[in-house]
């Protein structure tokens, strides 16, 4: 329960203050099911309400309260709990919960046959049937953080960060359980030192907005590699002329100063070719305005 809060904890740090994890039991509650060959397991959605800003310890107790009524109620299929809330069904995820979290023990069982010498043949990992399934066995007294993810939606460093971040947020947790959430801070060490300092005083010398400084180095080196990504690459003279025909076409769309514009992109050229286009659209329309007003003196 307590690595259970700490992920959700990491998860609301996405944006969402309303959690659902899922769980898996194994559906063996009598002992006249131990013995029996079959498929019992059964799929839990646990959620958890973060909003409020509670203490750790609060939100442990939420934790806790929601997962002991879940196994209260475990005996009810998934199938029926996804057949009534009836969510809106889309075949990219799964319904109800996309983040999986395991703490079953899945170290590799020993064949011992009476006569017979047994070899475990190697085979590649199963696809991850989740977004994001994270498993904790104990192995050798010791917790184990694992990860099996979505290679379509991250990147093995990202997920290596994710796992740092949770080992930080446990170890704040430790040291002071009674800390309100928000307090905790998912900057490890390893990522500080990629972090400015916060406390150094900031170089004052102004050179210019980056879409301007971007036009600059298009026009002294238009053939030099400005981004790249993992399927294309574009020269500062593509970014340059790019970011112009798309704040030009923000400009037309009646975009104006103090909107605001939302940006949905990967962190590929095309991210970068939105930011310069919104920078580069906010000083025309900057512009556009001082021109209006002096007209109108």
């Amino acid at each position: 329960m307590t690595l259970l809060a700490a992920l959700k904890i990491l998860l609301s740090r996405l944006g969402a203050k309303d959690v659902v994890v899922g769980a898996t039991i194994a559906g063996r509650n009598r002992p006249e099911l131990e013995g029996l060959i079959g498929f019992f397991i059964n799929a839990l959605a646990l959620r958890t309400d973060l909003s409020g800003n509670p203490a750790f310890t609060d939100l442990l107790a939420r934790v806790r309260a929601t997962c002991l009524d879940a196994y209260t109620h475990q005996d009810l299929p998934f199938e029926r709990v996804v057949e009534e809330i009836n969510p809106e069904r889309d075949v990219a995820r799964n319904p109800i919960f996309q983040v999986l979290f395991n703490m079953a023990d899945i170290s590799a069982r020993a064949l011992k046959l009476a006569g017979c010498e047994t070899v475990r043949l190697s085979q590649a990992a199963p696809g991850a049937k989740f977004d994001l399934v994270v498993h904790a066995p104990e192995v050798d007294g010791c917790l184990e953080l694992m990860l099996v993810y979505n290679a379509d939606l991250f990147s093995e460093k990202r997920m290596a960060a994710l796992l740092d971040q949770w080992l930080s947020l446990l170890d704040q947790i430790a040291a002071d359980p009674a800390k309100p959430i928000d307090q905790f801070s998912l900057v490890t060490q390893s990522a500080q030192a990629y972090l400015p300092d916060p406390s150094a005083r900031l170089d004052e010398t102004w050179l210019a907005p980056i879409h301007s400084l971007i036009a600059r180095q298009a026009e002294r080196a238009p053939e030099e590699v400005a981004v790249i990504g993992a399927d294309e690459s574009w020269t500062y003279r593509e970014l340059d002329g790019a970011s112009n025909r798309l704040a030009g076409l923000l400009s037309r769309k009646n975009i104006h100063p103090g909107d605001v514009v939302a940006i949905y992109a990967h962190r590929d050229p095309t991210l970068a070719l939105a930011i310069l286009a919104v920078a580069e659209g906010r000083r025309r329309f900057c512009r556009f305005s001082i021109r209006r007003i002096r007209r109108r003196a």
